[in-house]
């Protein structure tokens, strides 16, 4: 593991994650941001398979997509953006084994894995659109801070 994440969930190794990513993410001298993501190195998602994204920032991974990139009916995975507000997770082991828990104010707490949710529910397909809440804060006055997104924080899943 390149980071290890102490109790208050900062980045013990930032640094050498840091470093890492760099290797791994060349940006021209001096230019941050609106560097189209190719052969990225797989940090908890598969960056290089995000084709013609633009990259806005290494840690936490902001990435978002031309706008002409987002003329399909529904906006293919490599053309997804990717929005994160700290460092992504490792990819589990076993996906299908993935679980997550319902409790609180219920009769009976119910832990469900993904295997659970794919057989003992009906499979449904919907169209719906993801679009990340700082979408268009590139265009905000007084400037927004962090990694402010143009218009390419919106796909069709």
């Amino acid at each position: 593991m390149l980071c290890a994440v102490n109790t208050s969930g900062y980045c013990q190794n930032k640094a050498r994650l840091l470093k890492w990513f760099r290797r791994s993410v060349t940006l021209p001298a001096g230019q941050k941001g609106q560097q189209p993501m190719q052969d990225k190195p797989k940090l908890g998602v598969a960056l290089s398979e995000k084709k013609g994204l633009s990259l806005l920032g290494e840690l936490p991974l902001v990435a978002e997509t031309p706008e002409e990139l987002l003329d399909d009916d529904t906006t293919p995975i490599d053309h997804f953006f990717v929005r994160n507000n700290g460092l992504m997770p490792e990819r589990p082991a076993d996906p299908e084994a993935w679980s997550f828990v319902v409790d609180g104010e219920v009769e009976r707490p119910l832990r469900l894995t993904l295997a659970d949710l794919k057989s003992r529910f009906p499979h449904k397909t919907y169209r719906m659109v993801l679009e990340c809440g700082g979408n268009g804060r590139a265009f905000f006055e007084p400037k927004a801070e962090g990694n402010p997104l143009t218009n390419g924080g919106s796909g069709c899943a």
